[in-house]
């Protein structure tokens, strides 16, 4: 019944049935509901889906296991643009650990994430948004400490550039928190962003690849210098991947001379990191002509293959 909604033309009855169904003790019919008003921008829902998620709160394990009916609801508010805090503050001080064999998991912690990034489109100060967000940073679940990661770079405060340094500085048990910092810092277009994140390209291997992906896909161009950087001082294969993710025209430059002058292996991943742009014929004919310069067949059958086939 709940699943027909969503494809039927909105109407005030359609909108008083999902109502209706949101005000069900069925978890999963909640979540249902709650993804089709999203969707659907029903607005005038909102004091529904609040209601929803304060009785959810109750006996929890009980009431929404996995957390299905509140994150769906967050995720319909922050559809809404809905910008009063008091909803996204419950969902990120909200723990929920539920049963599994030996012992037992937070399930709570996708919800915790959505919160997190909901705070920075409230009317909270930024200053307390900010305080909330860093305190997300030492939670015990690696997504919703992402997630923080996320928000505070979404601020775009020059409080954000700070904040993101020292969390990078302190380091994560999980690297790909470090890697949403760096990535954080290059989007932020903060001072010497580049240069602070490739001091990374010599950390240790986890650390090291979170680095070159912030890199790929950093909106400076000094990020291709620091890409090339490291793959000419150490063959980092990723290296030349990430800069198949460069929107900047010198790592197609480099990437190409790869092609035509570089070590088979090299080659080789210089062309699979070009294949993302086998559409354009500007780079295909260009990478053509190179590998026809170089006349090495096994090459030429990895062109074959990615942009021809």
């Amino acid at each position: 019944m709940v699943d027909a909604l969503r494809h039927a033309p909105p109407s005030p009855e359609t909108t008083g049935q999902i109502r209706a169904t949101l005000a069900d003790r069925n978890n999963l019919l909640v979540s249902k509901a709650a993804a089709i008003a999203g969707d659907q921008g029903l607005i005038p829902l909102t004091p529904d889906l609040l209601s929803a998620f304060t009785r959810f709160l109750k006996d929890a394990v009980k009431t929404d296991p996995q957390c299905w009916a509140k994150t769906a609801i967050i995720k319909a508010l922050r559809q809404f643009g809905h910008s009063d805090a008091d909803v996204f503050l419950a969902g990120i001080t909200h723990i929920q650990k539920e049963p599994v064999w030996g012992g037992s998991t937070d399930t709570a912690a996708a919800l915790r994430g959505l919160c997190a990034l909901a705070l920075v489109d409230t009317t909270l100060p930024t200053q307390t948004i900010l305080t909330h967000l860093v305190n997300l940073t030492a939670d015990p679940e690696k997504i919703v400490r992402m997630e923080s990661v996320r928000a505070i770079a979404a601020l775009g405060r020059d409080e954000s550039e700070l904040l993101l340094r020292m969390k990078l500085l302190a380091g994560d048990a999980e690297p790909e928190v470090s890697g949403h910092c760096m990535s954080g810092l290059l989007e932020l277009s903060a001072h010497g962003a580049v240069s602070f994140v490739e001091k990374y390209l010599t950390a240790g291997e986890d650390l090291r690849f979170e680095a070159i992906a912030a890199l790929g896909t950093a909106p400076q161009v000094e990020a291709v210098a620091a890409l090339i950087r490291c793959w000419e001082s150490s063959r980092e294969t990723a290296a030349l991947r990430a800069l198949g993710l460069s929107k900047h025209a010198p790592a197609i430059d480099f990437l190409m001379d790869v092609v035509e002058t570089g070590p088979s292996i090299g080659a080789s991943i210089a062309i699979e990191s070009l294949a993302g742009s086998r559409f354009r014929h500007e780079i295909s004919d260009r990478l053509k002509a190179a590998l026809d310069r170089r006349e090495d067949r096994d090459l030429m059958r990895v062109f074959q293959r990615l942009f021809v086939s």
